[in-house]
């Protein structure tokens, strides 16, 4: 039984870990390159494309504080000053 709570996929484990619905390991590291992609290559003038995640909503919020800290944080690694 403690193997089918930490199998990804799996009902249970979906349950035990707070889930809307079971996915597999692939499943979620697919669907978050496909977010990745997606918010890197997004048109501006174009609603975004909203996936579903079995851990809820989709939206990322951030502080403006962190904003800006990353913001700073790549100015810094920047080869490209102005």
């Amino acid at each position: 039984m403690h193997a089918l709570r930490r199998e990804w996929g799996t009902h249970l484990h979906a349950a035990d870990v707070g889930w809307e619905f079971p996915v597999t390991y692939g499943e979620a590291m697919s669907a978050l390159l496909t977010r990745g992609y997606l918010t890197v290559h997004h048109d501006p003038k174009q609603p975004k494309a909203d996936l579903p995640m079995p851990w809820g909503g989709s939206a990322v919020t951030f502080t403006p504080e962190e904003i800006e800290a990353a913001e700073q944080a790549l100015k810094r690694r920047s080869a490209i000053r102005d």
